[in-house]
């Protein structure tokens, strides 16, 4: 949620060149339920396309799992 804002700068800024799609993976219970990310994609007003799994290896990585230090 902290980087909506930064976000949405480089979606407009780089409209043409970018595409982002937001995947979301459920730490808790309640983000398992799709009415409450639905209510949540209004409340933060994300326009980009999202989709979300139930299965948290597919969207959490740790730094040495993308390859930093």
């Amino acid at each position: 949620m902290h980087v909506f804002p930064q976000l949405r700068k480089l979606e407009q800024k780089y409209q043409a060149e970018l595409a982002v799609v937001g995947v979301h993976s459920a730490k808790f219970l309640a983000e398992q339920n799709t009415a409450n990310l639905r209510k949540a994609v209004l409340r933060y007003e994300i326009e980009h396309p999202w989709s979300t799994t139930q299965d948290s290896r597919y969207g959490v990585s740790t730094p040495c799992e993308r390859g930093l230090p």
